[in-house]
């Protein structure tokens, strides 16, 4: 085989494996899968702001390094209410491992005393356990995550970003209701503002209804449920209505 021949066989099989990883890799991985927001009403859910994500790709992911944020795109000033946290990458950190498919990952944005959903929660940073999530707090698990600037709080009107680094074209996942979001990377899931009004809990039901399905057309608004009840929250488990 002359050497031209065999560089050009060697071009092509390496643009293969680059065009094989980027398809592999479109999805992102992992999706925003449901969001508790706060509010003050009794008659409506008022417990901790949380973030649920959910690993869908079939290999797993490792997430070290990766941000979640409520701002709006890397120029926004921080502040009380809005700001961005990074997943730790020390040894220490549970991000440096590799969370199986079909793993939920909790971010409590409020204490270890506030509900979520039902519950109060306790850091579960066990992959071994056999409850398939892990449990960060985000101004609480200093080895898992790194508070950065500001102070990511739910709002009436918001957006949630999963980077995999703090660059504008990087998001992995993003949902909107009301609010705006300049991330791009991936389309984002844009919901009415009146889905995630505060004292509201909302989240993704794929079509079929069963673990097995396309998780990742979660950005249709139309697959997505909100509800004030609290007894539909599932923070760190599989939503209502999944066989």
């Amino acid at each position: 085989m002359s050497p031209l021949i065999k560089n050009i066989g060697l071009v092509l099989i390496a643009a293969g494996m680059i065009s094989g990883d980027v398809i592999a890799r479109s999805d992102g991985g992992v999706i925003i899968n449901e969001i508790g927001n706060g509010g003050t009403k009794k008659d409506k859910y008022n417990g901790g702001d949380y973030i649920e994500l959910l690993v869908t790709r079939p290999g797993g992911m490792t997430l070290a390094g990766w941000y979640l944020t409520d701002l709006a795109s890397p120029s926004d000033s921080p502040k009380e209410s809005e700001g961005f946290i990074r997943f730790a990458d020390s040894d220490s950190s549970v991000f440096r491992q590799t969370m199986p498919q079909g793993t939920y990952i909790l971010i409590c944005l409020g204490t270890k005393d506030d509900l979520y959903g039902e519950s109060k929660m306790k850091e579960d940073v066990s992959l071994t356990d056999g409850n398939n999530r892990i449990v960060v707090f985000a101004y609480g698990s200093p080895k898992h995550i790194e508070p950065k600037k500001g102070k990511t709080s739910l709002t009436a009107g918001d957006n949630i970003a999963l980077l995999s680094e703090w660059r504008v074209n990087a998001a992995i996942s993003i949902v909107t209701w009301g609010g705006r979001s300049l991330w791009t990377g991936c389309k984002p899931t844009v919901l009415p503002a009146a889905m995630g009004d505060n004292g509201s809990i909302f989240y993704f039901v794929p079509k079929g209804r069963k673990r097995e399905d396309d998780f990742n057309n979660s950005k249709d608004s139309k697959l997505w449920i909100t509800t004030d009840d609290v007894r539909n929250a599932t923070p760190g488990r599989k939503n209502p209505g999944i066989e």
